[in-house]
């Protein structure tokens, strides 16, 4: 994980819906669950799927970390009668880096990231996600691509 290489790109906006965690991050799995559960209900295909994290666990306890699984939908999807949350990301720029293989080690890609980007001299400032590739259900855990965002000052 030493050879992380940073990319700075701008994204759009993005338009969310969520299923909150509260606790460790690890647990996000049960919202992603429930998000999945009721995307079908409603009928919709999420465009993207995301994990939003809200909080620095190293200096928030572990119990009260804040994350969110969320689904990117088309703008034109109406939402209503749903438990999932609107979240928007505001268009910005962020810090790209790749992580490829199980998501147990996405820890390290976390970790090692945030000190290629001190390297570089690039501030986190806002929100941080997971965007993932392709499909959990269908890939070899070792063939995960996930991209990490980070929103820069």
């Amino acid at each position: 994980m030493n050879n992380i290489h940073i990319d700075t790109v701008f994204m759009t906006e993005r338009k969310l819906l969520c299923a909150r965690h509260i606790g460790p991050y690890q647990g996000i799995g049960a919202a992603f669950e429930e998000l999945e559960r009721e995307l079908s209900r409603l009928g919709l295909r999420a465009e993207a799927m995301l994990a939003i994290y809200h909080d620095n666990p190293a200096t928030v306890s572990q119990d009260s970390l804040r994350s969110d699984a969320a689904a990117q939908i088309a703008d034109n999807d109406l939402i209503t009668d749903t438990m999932l949350k609107p979240f928007t990301i505001g268009a910005g720029s962020f810090a790209r880096w790749t992580h490829k293989g199980p998501y147990k080690d996405l820890h390290n890609t976390w970790q090692a990231g945030y000190k290629a980007m001190a390297d570089l001299g690039l501030q986190a400032n806002g929100v941080c996600y997971e965007a993932y590739v392709n499909d959990p259900c269908s890939t070899e855990p070792h063939l995960l691509i996930t991209e990490i965002y980070q929103q820069l000052a």
